[in-house]
């Protein structure tokens, strides 16, 4: 369910560039850059640093490996019949479960509040492909998190406690619907916290089972040699989520992405979010990008969160970007974003959104 859709884009680019196939010419991609707010004293920076390594095929085995920042994961696929698919990995996570330096109340950073946290994942996924281009897959997880306090953390603030966390996730995805690139998946999750309690950003409701689904639609269309679109619809929710389990919405590198807005400024309870991605290609190695984001997010019940807690906001945002490849560095391509949020919370603490993201990419 949690992805980063302009990181993704632009590894997606590096491998594909305006064909319709998904070729990937080279095994590891490496990408450096950064995130800034634009005269903001309330959005977070973000490095980026991401290296992400595929080896084999999935009939005889495939190996990805990734670096996400502070985000290390692998994983190993390998198919042994036609008809079954399964999967393992894990994930390490330092410095940034939870999302703990990403709490906000009507656009104001909560730097008291802030704090630190480390996690561990493992998990297992099969794949039954019982009838193509139609497939379900069943997936069981395991993590366990630990939280400290960060910097600016309030004295007498207390972090969230330790704690594990058990999950079972079932998928049905359906491939080329409209079109070769077109796609549909259903997913839905069953989580027990095996040791919650309660702490300072929570209210008093029992929390230890929560549940989550998510519906999402993706599709491209090309126009021609030079232009094309890609669309992706998201909408997600679910019952007793909390600030490890519930959505986290905004930003070019939120976990749902929508242009200008802070990093997972709203964490919801559900949320809707529509993103348009319309290509211009002026040379194999030279592109723009125009994005539009829409979307309307109901925030989570969360005390911190006090008389916005559970309300619905709208957001649109809107984004342009380039891809410049440098010919004198053997094609080292280079990508720029400017993201505006055009709608901002009533009240809120700065009256205007904006990120600007340069990322430098290569293949090996």
């Amino acid at each position: 369910m949690r992805c980063r859709l302009l990181l993704f884009g632009i590894l997606l680019l590096l491998a594909v560039g305006r064909g319709m196939g998904y070729e990937r010419p080279f095994p590891t991609y490496l990408a450096l850059g950064g995130i800034f707010p634009i005269n903001s004293n309330e959005g977070r920076r973000t490095p980026m640093v991401v290296i992400d390594h595929e080896a084999g095929d999935r009939r005889s085995g495939l190996l990805k490996a990734s670096l996400r920042t502070a985000v290390l994961q692998t994983s190993y696929t390998h198919q042994p019949s036609a008809v079954t698919e399964l999967k393992y990995g894990g994930r390490l996570t330092l410095f940034a479960e939870g999302s703990g330096g990403d709490l906000y109340r009507k656009g104001r950073h909560l730097t008291e509040k802030t704090y630190t946290g480390n996690g561990a994942a493992a998990h297992g996924t099969v794949a039954f492909y019982s009838n193509k281009p139609w497939s379900v897959g069943l997936e069981v997880g395991f993590s366990r998190a630990v939280f400290s306090r960060g910097e600016k953390t309030a004295v007498g603030y207390q972090p969230p406690p330790a704690y594990s966390q058990g999950l079972m996730r079932m998928e049905v995805r359906r491939k080329n619907l409209f079109s070769q690139s077109g796609f549909v998946s259903l997913a839905v999750e069953s989580g027990w916290r095996l040791n919650w309690q309660q702490w300072a950003l929570d209210n008093t409701t029992d929390r230890r089972a929560f549940a989550r689904y998510a519906v999402q639609y993706e599709d491209k269309v090309v126009w021609s040699e030079f232009t094309n679109t890609h669309w992706a619809l998201f909408a997600e929710g679910g019952r007793n989520l909390d600030l490890f389990s519930g959505g986290r919405v905004g930003g070019f590198t939120g976990v749902r992405s929508l242009a200008g807005y802070y990093r997972n400024e709203f964490r919801t309870q559900s949320h809707v979010v529509l993103n348009v991605r319309q290509e211009f290609w002026f040379a194999k190695d030279r592109m723009m990008w125009v994005w539009l984001d829409g979307g309307q997010v109901q925030l989570l019940e969360l005390d911190y969160l006090q008389e916005a807690a559970g309300t619905r906001q709208n957001l649109l945002g809107i984004a342009v970007g380039f891809r410049y490849d440098l010919r004198s560095l053997h094609g080292l391509p280079v990508f720029f974003n400017y993201g505006h949020g055009l709608i901002t919370p009533k009240d809120a603490v700065e009256a205007h959104r904006r990120e600007f993201a340069v990322i430098v990419a290569a293949g090996f």
